[in-house]
């Protein structure tokens, strides 16, 4: 007898698409491995910006990888679940500042797919109240080449020394330049 939460996962999202059925079977499979079912996120958004909080500022113009080391020891201590959760709270994020005029306003960064990637994964290591500013006034996307491309790194990294195994996290949206196709228009 199919397990009755997938049986209903697929009659829901199997009209969106062979991908977005992929992507919602791995995410529940994840939540449900040694977890048990759940209707609410295993991480809410308070606790993300919690979590982003304790990236190191002082280091991170110097070495970022170093600044996100906080971040990765209090995930590591974490459940997968929760590891995933941060990852599709941090893929919302970086989507919803993944568009022209955000892209238009980031200087050095606009010319390149990966730099304004990096600038994007920097509004957001900036805290939630940047990245509400930001969201509202393009005109306050990084200038030069401030980048935090090691926040991407974060959840992998303490999946894998939690588990000793690599994550493969499948989030609902893609946090890669382009894919909000609706800001691009």
């Amino acid at each position: 007898m199919p397990d009755e939460p997938n049986t209903l996962l697929f009659a829901v999202v199997e009209p969106l698409g062979p991908d977005v059925v992929s992507k919602m079977t791995t995410f529940a499979e994840g939540v449900r491995e040694g977890h048990g079912w759940t209707c609410e996120p295993p991480m809410d958004e308070p606790t993300f910006w919690q979590l982003i909080h304790l990236l190191d500022r002082d280091v991170l113009a110097e070495n970022e990888y170093a600044a996100v080391e906080p971040i990765i020891e209090a995930m590591s201590k974490l459940t997968p679940a929760e590891m995933a959760s941060f990852e599709e709270h941090l893929a919302q994020r970086l989507y919803a500042l993944d568009g022209r005029r955000f892209a238009d306003e980031s200087g050095e960064s606009s010319g390149s797919d990966d730099a304004f990637l990096y600038a994007r994964c920097f509004v957001v290591a900036q805290g939630e109240g940047h990245f509400r500013r930001v969201l509202a006034d393009p005109t306050l996307m990084p200038k030069s080449a401030e980048w935090c491309e090691a926040l991407l790194t974060v959840a992998p990294t303490a999946h894998e020394r939690a588990t000793g195994k690599p994550a493969e996290f499948a989030t609902t949206v893609s946090y890669e330049t382009g894919s909000n196709r609706a800001c691009w228009e």
